[in-house]
């Protein structure tokens, strides 16, 4: 089983939104640390954008990103919607996802049910999410499937060896 890293428009515009304040520097804390974890054992980190001009657009100054990462453009909500993300995620063998992101009620969740339509086993990073409140991220772990840091830096270093 291979497995990879999504992190799912982490972009500057959103990061100014008031409505993300909150949730934003501990979902970037966690984000960082399991894109480390995934980066060491040589896993796919995958980069999704919301395809849009500007500078705003860029990913976050905080966001660690590595040559090696994959970046995705997408127009839609779900990124798998008329992209080649699930065409790159076959090609590399993955079976498996994490999901992680901004807004977590929003085009978090729509990769995470496109993922699920197109037969990849999907969690969503705890921790991972940012969203416009505290409940709706509560929500998306309540009701779907989530994976701790800890869990994933054991399956990454042990099991997937």
């Amino acid at each position: 089983m291979s497995i990879a890293f999504l992190i799912v428009d982490m972009q500057k515009a959103y990061e100014k939104n008031r409505a993300f304040q909150s949730s934003i520097g501990d979902a970037l804390e966690s984000i960082n640390h399991t894109s480390k974890i995934f980066r060491k054992n040589n896993l796919p980190v995958v980069i999704v954008q919301h395809e849009e001009t500007g500078p705003e657009y860029e990913v976050m100054d905080s966001l660690v990103v590595s040559p090696t990462d994959i970046l995705v453009n997408k127009k839609y909500s779900n990124a798998f919607w008329k992209t080649d993300l699930k065409e790159i995620l076959v090609g590399m063998g993955v079976e498996y996802l994490v999901i992680s992101g901004l807004a977590a009620e929003y085009c978090v969740l729509a990769t995470y049910n496109g993922a699920l339509e197109r037969g990849f086993k999907t969690s969503m990073l705890q921790n991972g999410l940012a969203g416009y409140s505290e409940d709706q991220i509560t929500a998306m772990h309540r009701f779907r499937s989530i994976i701790s840091i800890s869990a994933l830096e054991y399956i990454c270093d042990s099991l997937l060896k």
